[in-house]
């Protein structure tokens, strides 16, 4: 079995899934993104990021390749995120929109 005892096996594999990920990333050379114990704010932004990127942009649909998928992501975030979706922490403007604006106040 690739040279890892059927024990070790079982031990991973009845690990908590966040503990399987954990490891799964540090294999591929991924290093996990951490925080301080007790500190849940940290990584807030992006968690939220994340949420409604799968929300708006995939919903129910899966790509069927990466290429699609990193498209879709490219499309999405430059195309809509940025320029049109409104932002609820930037006054209701779109993040261009919000820095075209700090830029005409500061000139």
């Amino acid at each position: 079995m690739l040279g890892v005892s059927t024990s070790g096996y079982y031990a991973w594999r009845n690990r908590a899934p966040a503990a399987r990920t954990q490891a799964d990333q540090r294999l591929c050379g991924i290093t996990p993104s951490m925080s301080r114990r007790g500190n849940c704010y940290d990584n807030a932004m992006m968690e939220s990021f994340w949420t409604t990127l799968k929300t708006e942009l995939f919903g129910a649909y899966v790509p069927a390749t990466k290429a699609e998928a990193r498209l879709l992501i490219f499309e999405y975030i430059e195309l809509y995120y940025n320029r049109h979706r409104k932002h609820s922490a930037l006054g209701f403007k779109s993040p261009v929109d919000f820095e075209a604006q700090f830029r005409y106040q500061q000139n």
